[in-house]
């Protein structure tokens, strides 16, 4: 790296955070750190008809909760995972919680593979009793201390047991 590709580097990087600040006011995105994970949030929204949770802070924006993203009409609330796909990359997810807690802090996980320009190419639903009643969860030591932590892959035994709701979405592009 020479500092003409660090010249070149810098300008794309900018143009980078001005479409993730597009994508803050125009779509609603809550912040700059995952606009995967947005986005797949935004399609289950709109695919499956879940909302933002109804929690706003003194300024009438949406808070972030604990352990969930959406919520659906009956309040069953659902952890949502995008991963973009591609060959370098080994697509796995990770939801923490405390160790021997059974309670994941959600009633469903739905996870979003995207291939290559964000193509939905499969999507897949599961119970957290499911999650913790098929063994799904592995333990990992995070910041010193000892968690259980989820890890899903796209050809694991989590495909196996999730629903495979892939079909929901047709249509979005």
């Amino acid at each position: 790296m020479n500092k003409a590709n660090i010249k070149e580097l810098s300008k794309k990087m900018e143009e980078y955070d001005e479409l993730l600040q597009k994508l803050k006011n125009d779509f609603e995105f809550k912040n700059h750190n995952n606009p995967t994970g947005e986005y797949a949030e935004k399609l289950c929204m709109a695919y499956l008809e879940l909302n933002y949770p109804l929690k706003e802070d003194a300024k009438g924006e949406r808070n972030n909760t604990k352990g969930y993203d959406l919520v659906d009409a009956l309040g069953k609330t659902y952890q949502v995972k995008g991963r973009r796909f591609h060959e370098k990359n080994t697509v796995q997810f990770d939801t923490f919680y405390k160790e021997g807690n059974d309670d994941l802090g959600f009633d469903y996980l739905v996870t979003i593979i995207f291939g290559e320009k964000f193509t939905v190419k499969a999507v897949y639903k599961i119970s957290s009793e499911e999650l913790v009643s098929k063994k799904l969860l592995k333990n990992k030591k995070r910041k010193g201390k000892e968690l259980s932590a989820l890890y899903v892959s796209y050809d694991d035994k989590f495909r196996e047991v999730a629903d495979d709701i892939t079909d929901k979405f047709t249509g979005y592009k």
